[in-house]
């Protein structure tokens, strides 16, 4: 074991050894302690004063005195500025329960902050025993310089335990120090199995729960535009709701080389259009006069094999969308007549149309409804896996 907190909670047994190996106690962890132990601490922090910040050299005094009436035995140490620790050195449960009663009255008087019992430790027993094994050492070494006392192993009495051999140690392989540390994560499973077994309880819920309410049900997630739909816009402009009120300049569609949207055929009689003679003279017109063009236009540049297009972009949108129809037939007609597969002479059009998305319904809003309740569950998952000791 590297540190003691971690012995107390792994060890099923601990043997405490002083220098040169003699074994001083052995016992379990709650033998030790009970044994062994002076009995509980109470651990008490003080606010502090605005001046210095520290607690007043007279407070933890006074709280000292007026514990002792309840507990002859106590001690103090200072922990910090604002925090000293009494050593009630006492397992009697009444005269504890007596000085915690005695710090709830107090509290508001010595302006303490917070109080804490604290139970022995193997750290307390562990300094405990050192310290006693320290001056009987010392004891020791003086009596034998007066040559008064025998130090073999058979003159101790039989309660004090004599020296334990101890060896050299030697090299261990990496593969067995795996072992032993998987070895030790085993008995902190055993000892600490309710948090991955929740964890795990809560994962499974949370992916079968929703499962379980919405089977059997009718598939909602499912597009259905014949009962859900409200309305279908056409987009090509000879059929559009918008070609109507194509009347004024304003509405022409600017289109580059002349000619060029009437090549779609008597579809585009309906439509008003107004001839430009190359592209630079289509983009000035849209820079200048883009306030009064209420559609838009189309300009082919077949030197540099580039098409360009504008469109009016005010909600509701109507007009980009039909215009962008309107151009896609034009590039399609004369992707068929430069292949040749045109030849029968026919005009084969792109007939879009806009619709609405379907509405949603009540058994949509169910099942998202248990989408939600999968989230959460993953969330407190994630929480019991990041922060296992707060569970």
């Amino acid at each position: 074991m590297q540190f003691l907190d971690e012995a107390d909670l792994l060890a099923d047994h601990i043997a405490i050894l002083a220098a040169p190996g003699k074994l001083v106690a052995s016992d379990t962890p709650v033998a030790l302690k009970q044994n062994l132990g002076e009995g509980y601490s109470v651990s008490v922090t003080f606010h502090p004063t605005l001046e210095t910040e520290k607690t007043p050299n007279d407070t933890p005094m006074e709280l000292l005195e007026r514990i002792r009436a309840k507990v002859p035995s106590a001690q103090y140490s200072e922990m910090s500025a604002t925090q000293f620790m009494y050593a009630l050195k006492t397992k009697d449960l009444g005269e504890v329960q007596s000085v915690l009663e005695l710090l709830e009255n107090l509290k508001d008087e010595l302006n303490m902050s917070s109080y804490d019992i604290l139970g022995t430790s193997i750290e307390d027993v562990f300094l405990r025993l050192m310290q006693e094994n320290d001056t009987k050492s010392t004891a020791a070494a003086k009596t034998k310089s007066i040559g008064s006392l025998d130090l073999s192993s058979e003159s101790l009495p039989p309660d004090v335990p004599g020296e334990m051999l101890l060896t050299n140690g030697s090299m261990t392989s990496p593969f067995r120090q795996a072992l032993t540390i998987f070895h030790k994560r085993c008995l902190i499973a055993r000892r600490g199995w309710l948090t991955p077994v929740l964890s795990i309880f809560v994962a499974v819920l949370g992916c079968t729960v929703p499962l379980v309410f919405i089977q059997g049900r009718e598939a909602s997630c499912v597009r259905t535009t014949a009962s859900n739909r409200t309305y279908t816009l056409p987009l090509y402009f000879p059929d559009s709701p918008l070609t109507p009120f194509i009347r004024g300049p304003a509405d022409r569609i600017l289109n580059v080389p002349p000619g060029i949207v009437a090549s779609l055929g008597p579809t585009t009689r309906a439509i008003s259009l107004l001839d430009i003679a190359d592209n630079t003279i289509f983009v000035n017109t849209i820079n200048e006069d883009y306030k009064d063009i209420n559609f838009g236009g189309v300009s082919l540049d077949f030197d540099a094999d580039v098409t360009l297009f504008a469109w009016e972009a005010s909600s509701p949108g109507y007009s980009g969308a039909s215009m962008l129809n309107l151009v896609s037939n034009v590039i399609y007609n004369r992707a068929l007549n430069a292949s040749g597969q045109n030849s029968d002479g026919a005009d084969p059009l792109i007939q879009a149309a806009l619709q609405t998305f379907p509405t949603a319904n009540a058994g949509t809003l169910f099942a998202l409804k248990w989408i939600a309740f999968f989230g959460a569950a993953m969330v407190r998952l994630k929480s019991l896996l990041t922060h296992p000791q707060h569970d």
